[in-house]
C-alpha cells in the first residue's frame, strides 16, 4: 500500500435539512449571496496568518498557499495539522540512547497535508472538488470539514457544508445483483483522542475503531436500501448524471461489505478496490523532503487527477495550464 495518497472529496453546498444544493458561486444566505470559492479562499488566507489552536479537538491548524486563482476559481497548496496533549520519550538512533520526555503535552505535530481545490463554473457549478492528501493513515479531512463547517455557521446557521468522498457507481452494480448483505463493517483507523482520554488508552495509534452490522444466521434481511441511503441521490439533485457516489458525513476511513450470491460469500473493500477513488503517490515519481512529498512534485500529479475526474463530469470544466 502507498504511504502517500491523493483523495478527491466533492464540495457541496445546501440548505439545513434540504437535498438541493446552491451554485457554488451563488449561494443565497442571510448575509446576502457567498461565493465559496472566495470563501474559501479567505479561509485559507487567514489560516495563514498564524498557527490556531483548536483546543476542543487538541489539534493545530494552518495553511500555507502555494498559489490562488480567483480568474480559473483554483487554489492549492499545504495544511499543516497534527494533535497535541502527550508526552513522550524519544529513541536517537544515531547516539543509540533514549531522551527522556523529549515530547510535551504542548507540543503538537505538523504534518504537511497538500490541497487543490477548484469550484467549476458551467454545468457543474454547484460542486467542487477537493483533493486531499494522506500519509499513511494520517489525514485532515475531518478537522478542515468541522472548521469551514463552524465558520460557515457563522455567516448563516443554515448553510451545510458538505464534503463526500467519491465512490465508482460500480459498488452499487455489484450489491443489487447480490442475493443478500451478510455484514457491514466500518473502520477507523485511529480512535478520536477524547475516547483514549477517556479510557486512558496510551498506545492509541496503534488500535483501530471497528462497527459491525450483521444480519442473524440464515436470516434473509435485504440492506441494500439501507447501503443506499449511504449515500447521495445525486440522480435527482443534480442537473447531471453523475459518474460517483458519495457517502454522506463520513466518519470512518473504510467500509468493508460481505455479501453473498449464489452461496458464495464476497467481500468489497474500499480503501483496497478501485471502487474508491483515489490516487497513489508512487515515491520513484515524486522528489521527498524530511519524509514527506515536496509540492513541486505532487502539484503536477494532483492537476492532471482533477482533470481525470472532470473530464468523467464535463469535458468543458477541463482545468488547462496557462
Amino acid at each position: 500500500m502507498a504511504k502517500f495518497k491523493l483523495i478527491p472529496y466533492s464540495v457541496r453546498i445546501r440548505k439545513l435539512k434540504t437535498k438541493s444544493f446552491f451554485p457554488l458561486d451563488e449561494i443565497q444566505s442571510e448575509m446576502g449571496i457567498i461565493d465559496f470559492f472566495e470563501f474559501f479562499d479567505f479561509f485559507c488566507n487567514k489560516h495563514a496568518t498564524s498557527v490556531y489552536n483548536l483546543k476542543s479537538q487538541k489539534r493545530t491548524f494552518t495553511t500555507e498557499i502555494a498559489e490562488s486563482n480567483s480568474k480559473k476559481r483554483f487554489i492549492y497548496g499545504t495544511i499543516k495539522s497534527g494533535e497535541y496533549g502527550i508526552s513522550t520519550d524519544f529513541y536517537d538512533i544515531d547516539a543509540k540512547k533514549i531522551i527522556p520526555k523529549y515530547r510535551l503535552p504542548s507540543h503538537s505535530e505538523h504534518y504537511p497535508f497538500h490541497f487543490f481545490f477548484y469550484s467549476p463554473l458551467g454545468n457543474i457549478r454547484n460542486m467542487g472538488l477537493l483533493l486531499l492528501q494522506t500519509i499513511e493513515n494520517k489525514g485532515v479531512k475531518t478537522v478542515l470539514h468541522q472548521n469551514i463547517r463552524t465558520w460557515m455557521e457563522k455567516r448563516d446557521k443554515t448553510l451545510i457544508v458538505d464534503i463526500s468522498p467519491m465512490i465508482s457507481t460500480e459498488l452499487l452494480d455489484k450489491l443489487e445483483k447480490s442475493d443478500r448483505i451478510l455484514e457491514m463493517r466500518f473502520i477507523r483507523k485511529q480512535i478520536p483522542r477524547e475516547i483514549t482520554s477517556k479510557l486512558e488508552i496510551r498506545n492509541y495509534k496503534d488500535i483501530i475503531e471497528e462497527r459491525s452490522f450483521k444480519v442473524k444466521r440464515n436470516k434473509s434481511i435485504q440492506l441494500t436500501e439501507w447501503i443506499k441511503k449511504l449515500f447521495k441521490d445525486t440522480k435527482e439533485t443534480l442537473e447531471f448524471k453523475s459518474p460517483y457516489l458519495e457517502i454522506l458525513d463520513e466518519q470512518y476511513e473504510n467500509v468493508k461489505i460481505v455479501f453473498e450470491t449464489n452461496g458464495i460469500k464476497s467481500t468489497l473493500d474500499l480503501d483496497k478496490l478501485s471502487l474508491r477513488e483515489q490516487q497513489e503517490l508512487q515515491e520513484k515519481r515524486i522528489k521527498i523532503k524530511d519524509g514527506f512529498p515536496t509540492m513541486e512534485s505532487t502539484h503536477p500529479i494532483a492537476l492532471n487527477y482533477i482533470n481525470q475526474i472532470l473530464k468523467k463530469y464535463d469535458a468543458n470544466s477541463y482545468l488547462r495550464r496557462e
